[in-house]
């Protein structure tokens, strides 16, 4: 007769053989299901994107602690929770389809001012963040440079006549010349006049926004009978537009780089990556700094 020892190790086989077997299935939907489903469904580009997603480093460490997870609970280890606590926060981090719903609700406030046809203004402001400085000291456009393009545009169209560039010096590079300057040598370079372009300074949106109101306070033709234009990121925009409301001072909203934000979630969002990464880390931030008020 089998002892109580022997017979729990006997009913526990069963338990042992099915999380195994779970853990092969997963794996294997996963990570050769998913790729196979792709080439029947989408072709072989969308095989090649997955892949390349497994591959790179953010999806490279979720698949890892994945599969570390699935291991520990095959072999019921109590890492497992960890392992999955880790993958589940990575994955919802670097989730495109989360980042775009994220991104949305960032952008939802000027939304609106994508559509409508910009009026004429007497002053569009630049806030400054587009630019930096290359190996030899010299600006250059940064991700976003789409902004200072935008600014140099509407003056050679005629929408303006006057451009207020902001920005201090980079953080940890006092030794750099500002981000207004930057901005401002930047323009000169595109033609457009050095009276047309006013550097003022600010090391965060706040003290940019109370250096404008100064000095839209200080100057009669600031306004000169239209409308104050600011120009930045469509994720950035509600914020510095809230700001500048609290400060007293009306402007009209000038929105670049706003995202497409696709509804369709498609299974390739099911692995994170950096773009994912990136897009929540930028609606995380301005959530964040219109939190503490900045």
């Amino acid at each position: 007769m089998p002892s109580k020892a022997e017979e729990k190790q006997a009913n526990a086989r069963p338990l042992r053989s099915f999380r195994l077997w779970l853990t092969i299935g997963l794996g294997l939907s996963l990570w050769l299901g998913l790729p196979a489903y792709l080439w029947v469904t989408e072709g072989w580009q969308a095989v090649e994107k997955v892949l390349t997603r497994f591959a790179m480093p953010l999806g490279a460490i979720w698949s890892l602690s994945l599969l570390l997870g699935m291991i520990a609970f095959a072999r019921r280890l109590p890492q497992a929770r960890a392992y999955f606590a880790i993958t589940l926060l990575l994955g919802l981090a670097g989730n495109q389809w989360i980042a775009g719903r994220l991104v949305a609700s960032v952008e939802r406030p000027i939304t609106p001012y994508t559509k409508l046809p910009q009026p004429q203004f007497s002053t569009v402001i630049l806030l400054g963040g587009s630019t930096r400085l290359d190996a030899n000291g010299e600006p250059e456009l940064s991700w976003d440079g789409q902004r200072l393009l935008t600014a140099a545009q509407m003056y050679h169209s005629g929408q303006t006549q006057k451009i207020v560039a902001t920005g201090g010096k980079p953080v940890f590079f006092e030794d750099q010349i500002s981000h207004a300057e930057q901005s401002k040598k930047l323009l000169l370079s595109i033609g457009v006049p050095a009276r047309a372009v006013i550097c003022l300074g600010g090391s965060n949106t706040s003290e940019e926004l109370e250096n404008i109101k100064a000095w839209v306070d200080s100057d009669s033709s600031a306004t000169d009978g239209k409308p104050i234009g600011i120009i930045s990121t469509g994720t950035h925009l509600p914020r510095a537009v809230t700001r500048a409301r609290n400060l007293g001072l009306e402007l009209r909203p000038i929105p670049c780089l706003v995202s497409k934000n696709n509804m369709k979630l498609n299974l390739a969002d099911l692995i994170p990556d950096a773009g994912g990464l990136s897009r929540c880390t930028e609606a995380l931030y301005e959530l964040l700094a219109q939190a503490v008020g900045h």
